[in-house]
């Protein structure tokens, strides 16, 4: 596997990683302003590679997830949504497509319940829970 097609995988895990664990922050969390849950709330998971890495990134790495991003855009996984006036990467919203092929890579490993619960958590996820249960 090429290092960009194991950035695509790493990429596509982590916002379903994300949108998992969404589920589980507490109601009262919505109400404080935290900067997380007002961005993946109203518009996405935001791109944190480093986070997700466990690590800071030097600059050619965040690149190299920058254009992971790109490639999930063009294979239609994920919608990536910018900084107002410049091209850098804020957050990432799966598509259907990207969802599914998230769920399937991941596994038995993945909670599709917390999922559902995440995205239905969302303003832009919540055709895609309804679309999660009809599936089951």
């Amino acid at each position: 596997m090429s290092a960009i097609e194991a950035n695509t995988r790493f990429l596509l895990l982590a916002v379903l990683a994300e949108i998992e664990q969404f589920a589980e922050i507490p109601d009262d969390a919505f109400g404080t302003g935290d900067r997380f849950v007002v961005a993946i709330s109203r518009d996405g998971v935001p791109f944190a590679p480093a986070f997700w890495v466990g690590r800071s990134l030097s600059p050619a790495r965040r690149m190299a997830f920058s254009r992971a991003a790109r490639r999930l855009v063009t294979r239609e996984h994920v919608r990536r949504l910018t900084e107002q006036l410049r091209d850098r990467v804020r957050c990432l919203v799966p598509t259907a497509d990207g969802l599914a092929r998230a769920v399937s890579r991941a596994g038995d490993s993945v909670d599709a319940t917390a999922v559902r619960e995440g995205l239905a958590r969302t303003r832009w996820g919540r055709s895609l829970a309804d679309s999660m249960g009809a599936n089951r």
